[in-house]
């Protein structure tokens, strides 16, 4: 029997409890998460899986692939919590194996890259955090690599299953997060003529790819048509062109300047950024049919440059990049193993170093300075345990083998992870982000025959969490004063920069959220105190 990769079980046991942490440590986080959750629910309540709704209407911003994934989940579990917050791990998990796959085909015959990218991938910082969130871009991760394997693999077999298997990873794909799969995909196929170095039938190339993208659209338009014409006019003229062409042109949320991904590299990279070793052969080649550097940045460099120009930006967007980046740095960690001389290591180290020293100090200096105050609620144990992964990337580990030391990398940055989710994120969620009891008392409300209303623009972080069974009312800061004027009694649930200072009766209720308050108020109070409509 053989031996399994000592990669192979880091990564694989990190996986395992890098979920199993952030299981445990929180729940879902507002206000994407409880949105997406809180759409899969009235899907399941509607029993309508055409047409998504978000709060009673219709829910034009994403397609419907994750909210079919969490209600098959819920046909086969029961409707709970934790499925849909599996989901994105399960794809990460997927992602891993296939890059094992992907790498054999750029790399036959080197089991150390095929081992060592799957390991580079999920100990990436936001790789990692990511896969622990119901989120669409882990799974698109996936479809894109799943597309780019389907391409390579038609260079390399020339036949037509390749393009097929794009030709699904696209349609799905577009059901997943619409059509910027194509923007991952297709400039790498396109640009085949310079990364395949071999006599080629063109011709025939790109009419599979072809195929391949006719596949894919005919999977989005059998349920776009559909559900546009259900869905009505608007509904149909949003999921065609409101959120495709419009987006990219002028985003209607997170603008951002061109330059904005490039500060944030050493974050999104993190921990591999800082590993001197693979940067130090940015052009790796390798036997076979493909020029694998060229093919890899061809894949890498286009896209990011496109997403860099679109006007929305939001850190994940990149993660369909990152098994390109991964397998990027195996290779060129395989390549330089016997070329790399002396140090290579004190810059990770350096970090790992800083990151203690400020998590340190910032609690001490944000008793003096307006730093957000749950700084000083932070435990320090973790800066032991950063300090200690510091030491440990510094020891001399098999000084000889870039291979040990990059499992001694990986294993420090799942650590951190872990670290993390154990001090920030389980100190934050309860006090910034729990919305289960608010959601409770709503649900309890609408039961009793109440009317509750929002004030100001409406997430849908409570229909889920409180199972709600009908839509709350959205008030603008504008209508408040109308709404008023209603006699009949009823509730709204309203934002405050600063705590409120009221007098509680037993059904009021307040809490901390996202460092603001939330206050669940009664109409009859609020009449009273006209003051406090006010964000």
């Amino acid at each position: 029997m053989s031996r399994i990769a000592p990669e192979r079980v880091i990564w694989l046991g990190g996986w395992l409890l890098t979920i199993m942490a952030a299981l445990w440590v929180r729940g879902l986080l507002p206000i994407d998460e409880t949105r997406y959750v809180g759409v899969a629910w009235e899907m399941w309540l509607r029993g309508d899986f055409l047409v998504p709704h978000l709060n009673g209407q219709p829910y034009s911003h994403k397609p419907p692939f994750l909210f079919w994934m969490i209600n098959l989940g819920w046909w086969l579990f029961g409707v709970n919590e934790w499925w849909p917050r599996l989901l994105s791990s399960l794809f990460s998990l997927a992602s891993l194996f296939l890059l094992v796959y992907f790498a054999r085909l750029l790399r036959p015959g080197q089991t150390a890259v095929h081992e060592l990218a799957p390991l580079i991938l999920f100990s990436s910082l936001l790789w990692t955090l990511f896969s622990t969130g119901t989120m669409f871009d882990i799974m698109l991760a996936f479809w894109v690599l799943l597309a780019v394997v389907g391409v390579v693999r038609a260079a390399h077999k020339t036949d037509w299953l390749s393009w097929w298997i794009t030709g699904l990873a696209l349609g799905v794909g577009m059901l997943s997060k619409g059509p910027v799969i194509l923007l991952h995909v297709l400039p790498l196929a396109l640009l085949a003529p310079f990364w395949v170095h071999r006599e080629f039938n063109w011709k025939r190339w790109y009419g599979g790819l072809a195929l391949a993208v006719l596949i894919g659209v005919a999977i989005i338009l059998a349920w776009a048509i559909p559900a546009g014409l259900a869905g009505g006019d608007k509904y149909f003229h949003d999921i065609f062109w409101g959120q495709t062409a419009n987006r990219m042109v002028k985003s209607f949320a997170h603008q951002r300047e061109w330059w904005w991904y490039l500060p944030l590299l050493p974050i999104l990279l993190f921990p591999w950024l800082f590993w001197t070793p693979a940067w130090r052969r940015l052009a790796p080649a390798g036997p076979g049919d493909f020029q694998a550097g060229r093919l890899l940045l061809i894949w890498v460099l286009p896209v990011f440059l496109a997403l860099s120009l679109i006007s929305g930006k939001q850190p994940h967007y990149l993660l369909p990049l990152f098994p390109a980046v991964a397998l990027w740095l195996a290779m060129s960690s395989h390549d330089a193993e016997h070329k790399v001389k002396g140090s290579h290591h004190w810059l990770l180290a350096l970090m790992f170093i800083l990151v203690a020293l400020v998590w340190f100090i910032a609690p001490i200096i944000s008793r003096d300075r307006p730093l957000p105050p749950w700084i000083e609620q932070l435990p320090q144990w973790p800066v032991v345990v950063i300090l200690l992964l510091g030491l440990a990337v510094l020891l001399p580990w098999s000084p000889r083998s870039l291979r040990t030391r990059s499992r001694v990398v990986a294993l420090s940055s799942i650590t951190f992870t872990l670290v993390l989710l154990f001090s920030v994120m389980k100190t934050l969620y309860k006090p910034a982000f729990d919305l289960h009891e608010i959601s409770t008392r709503i649900a309890a409300l609408q039961e009793n025959g109440q009317t509750v209303a929002v004030a100001g623009k409406y997430h849908n972080q409570f229909q889920f969490l409180g199972r709600l069974k009908k839509p709350v009312d959205v008030v603008s800061w504008f209508q408040i004063k109308d709404w008023l004027k209603d006699k009949q009694p009823a509730y709204i649930v309203i934002v405050w920069k600063k705590r409120p200072e009221l007098h509680y009766q037993d059904d009021e209720f307040i809490q901390p959220y996202r460092g603001r308050w939330m206050v669940l108020l009664r109409r009859a109070t609020l009449r009273t105190r006209p003051d406090l409509a006010r964000p």
